[in-house]
């Protein structure tokens, strides 16, 4: 495979193996389908370059559910293109082309600080999406006491939060998962990724944390920090929080398999077979939403500064005033 390392990152998406960053991918092209039914102004195309002519079957396709072993990256390009019966200027300046580059790689390589092979090539990235699978999380080992009346205290403080569902719904170990970690090892990488970011400052850095598969952990509608600090633990929370004076951090709970039904009480995914249980009604959850606040970002820098084919005579509050953002759907 052709190194990507010479290619601009745009957008730059972390996680360590098997936190589910392809079926992600997979899944907005999916999500941008539905997007495509509902939009009559614009068509959205998410691809791989080499494939840009199969988008329209991809985004029928469940993806299959397994990791990948070596770090590589993999380019995808995303069009948002207006359609022939509205196309006005505001249409036209509105319609972009970005990049995202998947850099894929074991979680101990993640670990081993931010000056190795695998996590510099992030470092010139405008934005990044940072992936938490809470499915990772090895729970027997997250925490040195794990007494019975500590986690009593523990089930107790999770049901106050979110209520007793939730107490019930904390992420397992999930069979085939290439590794588990701490609660501090998940950490460490995030940090890791967060000092390299912060050793090559870039005006208006984006980074987008996005929790996965909140289908199973029973916490919908809830607020994604308070997410993150609950399966993750309060330290995760602080790095976070730690880093925003130097880049926009913003926080996300999505699902790639999404629910079975409008309720959204019963996961689209059976965690014996590690699939979809009904491929047929596949509707992923809120996927699209971390993409649209970065390239919302992106594209109102690039009308700001006059780039993105904006025709020259526009002045910058005129070209901001004319943009028009990425459709919002209800959770």
């Amino acid at each position: 495979m052709p190194t990507t390392d010479n290619l601009p990152r745009e957008i730059a998406f972390w996680g360590p193996s098997s936190s589910g960053k392809t079926w992600l991918m997979q899944s907005l092209a999916r999500a941008l389908h539905k997007i495509n039914q509902d939009d009559p102004e614009f068509e959205y195309v998410l691809a791989q370059p080499e494939a840009v002519a199969q988008a329209q079957a991809k985004a029928f396709q469940a993806p299959q559910n397994q990791a990948t072993a070596d770090a590589y990256d993999k380019v995808w390009m995303f069009q948002r293109k207006v359609r022939p019966e509205h196309d006005t200027p505001a249409h036209r300046l509105s319609a972009h082309t970005h990049s995202i580059v998947v850099r894929d790689a074991p979680g101990e390589l993640l670990m081993q600080g931010v000056n190795n092979v695998v996590m510099v090539p992030l470092r010139d990235a405008q934005c990044v999406i940072a992936v938490l699978d809470p499915s990772l999380i090895d729970n027997a080992a997250a925490a040195p006491a794990t007494q019975p009346s500590e986690q009593a205290a523990a089930r107790q403080g999770l049901a106050a939060l979110f209520g007793a569902s939730a107490a019930q719904a904390a992420p397992t170990p999930q069979t085939g998962a290439a590794f588990q970690y701490t609660q501090a090892q998940y950490t460490l990488m995030v940090s890791n990724l967060l000092q390299l970011l912060a050793s090559q400052p870039r005006p208006d850095r984006h980074v987008a944390v996005c929790v996965t598969k909140v289908d199973q952990l029973g916490v919908l509608g809830r607020n994604p920090w308070q997410v993150i600090e609950v399966f993750f633990g309060a330290e995760m929370t602080q790095v976070l929080r730690g880093f925003q004076g130097r880049m926009q951090i913003e926080a996300f709970t999505v699902s790639a398999a999404g629910y079975l039904d409008t309720t959204r009480e019963a996961p689209n995914f059976d965690p014996g077979t590690r699939s979809l249980l009904a491929p047929e009604r596949w509707q992923p959850f809120a996927v699209e939403t971390p993409f649209f606040w970065l390239f919302t970002h992106l594209e109102r820098k690039r009308l700001a500064e006059g780039g993105g084919g904006v025709p020259r005579w526009y002045f910058k509050r005129d070209r901001l005033a004319r943009y028009i953002g990425y459709p919002t759907r209800t959770y």
